[in-house]
């Protein structure tokens, strides 16, 4: 069994779903294979904070189903308006069987009906099912029909949280951000029934000037996010300056804390919400070409030789605090191949890593959280390192030696010919074996 929050676009969803279809609610094109509905129930008339109602049902088709998706009203379906949406919970997965509903202390109170039930089958026709009630409020003619009556429920009222969130410092990682580049905004976040996410709510006007008409832009975070929370913009994202106009934290228990910027709290006649100062979180996306350029400190050329138990060091002028992550030759390198610290961004990378790599040379690009980059290249040498270079230490190969260094490995020094050698030796051997034979004669008298 699955359950699902509500997201935010959920009345839209809805709008979207129901209105895929002809004036008088019937779909543009006919379902060869059509579903079928049987009985359908909801697990409980009555939930509170936290509490999940999952909607049953019985559902078929010869195509193979897809996903299911309730539509919910806030109103008797027979007296449904022209102006009444049913709130849509969009399925992420095959959820043939049922769908569980999850309510936190955002949800209104009062009773909710099952308006309709959308089933999309494997072989991408849909087919609403409504409620019977509702459909001949709304006009609809020519749609499947079936009696939900009975299916359901009342929203109990929250109430206030009795352990509420508490909420520390608040923080951005960079003030200017471009395409690709990713700001993350840290906060101290506690709660005693524990923190299952925190989402901030960014604006683009200042707070402080926010009209009734200006809206945040949420960001729902699928996970405990209880430390940061990464926003990453690509080349959709208009540019100009951003703000953090709040900051809601969900508990492991239902309840629902919104941490508003005073200011814009002010500005929108919020009163008896919980506020923070968070002017100074604010950061500007710009386009690629007033993203910084870091560039490299150390220059020299760097080649690895295989079979060297050193990797290569890089160092760049970017500040270490907004260091994201690197590539080499275009591909996104694991963490484990490199260490990174401050200095200002010193790297290195690992000799498994660079082994791993073919012999030539390779392309390193390195991106940090604001938008900027910073390039180099190195090499790998298809022999080891000779000795001596490992003693004076001639691990950076100049560039116009790099491509004889990679073809043929590195020069050994030549020592000449020892034939000569040998065969003098061979003579002094020979001359003390016979000197201690006459020895050994005139002692034992043989």
């Amino acid at each position: 069994m699955k359950h699902f929050n509500l997201v935010p676009a959920a009345a839209f969803l809805a709008v979207a779903l129901l209105g895929a279809s002809a004036a008088n609610g019937a779909p543009y094109f006919a379902d060869p294979n059509p579903a079928s509905l049987g009985s359908v129930s909801v697990s409980a008339d009555r939930v509170s904070v936290g509490g999940t109602v999952t909607v049953s049902y019985d559902v078929t088709d010869p195509d193979g189903v897809a996903s299911v998706s309730p539509e919910v009203i806030d109103c008797d379906p027979a007296t449904a308006g022209a102006d009444s949406a049913p709130t849509g919970y969009q399925s992420s997965a095959d959820t043939a069987k049922s769908f569980g509903i999850t309510y936190d202390s955002t949800s209104r109170p009062g009773r909710r009906w099952l308006a309709a039930l959308t089933v999309r089958d494997r072989a991408g026709y849909v087919t609403t099912f409504y409620d019977e009630s509702y459909a001949r409020a709304k006009g609809l003619t020519g749609v499947p029909t079936a009696d939900f009556s009975k299916v359901t429920w009342v929203v109990d009222e929250a109430g206030a949280d009795p352990n509420p969130a508490s909420l520390g410092s608040v923080s951005v990682s960079a003030d200017r951000v471009s395409v690709g580049g990713t700001v993350t905004v840290s906060y101290d976040v506690t709660d005693p029934d524990g923190v299952a996410s925190v989402s901030p709510e960014v604006i683009d006007c200042d707070p402080a000037t926010a009209g009734a008409d200006s809206a945040p832009t949420g960001y729902q975070s699928s996970a405990d996010t209880a430390k940061s929370f990464g926003i990453t913009y690509d080349s959709t994202s208009r540019p100009g300056r951003r703000w953090l106009a709040a900051l809601t934290v969900r508990d492991r228990a239902g309840y629902v804390t919104t941490f508003y910027d005073e200011s814009y709290a002010r500005a929108k006649g919020l009163t008896g919400v919980p506020t923070a100062d968070f002017s100074k979180v604010t950061w500007e996306i710009v386009s690629p070409d007033q993203a910084p350029v870091y560039k490299e400190l150390d220059t020299a050329s760097r080649v690895y030789f295989r079979g060297s138990g050193t990797g290569l060091r890089f160092r760049f002028d970017g500040p270490f605090e907004q260091f994201s992550y690197l590539a080499v030759d275009g591909a996104a390198v694991d963490p484990s191949n490199y260490s990174v610290k401050s200095g200002s961004t010193v790297i290195e990378l690992s000799p498994a890593y660079l082994a791993a790599l073919p012999t030539g040379s390779h392309d390193l690009k390195v991106f940090y959280r604001d938008g900027g980059t910073a390039t180099t290249s190195f090499a790998i040498s298809g022999k080891p390192e000779s000795s001596s270079e490992q003693d004076t230490g001639k691990g950076n190969v100049k560039p116009s030696e790099r491509a004889s260094v990679l073809e043929n490995g590195p020069a050994l020094a030549r020592t000449g010919d020892c034939t000569g050698f040998t065969i003098v030796s061979m003579l002094i051997a020979a001359a003390a074996l016979l000197a201690a034979s006459a020895l050994l004669k005139r002692h034992f008298g043989a």
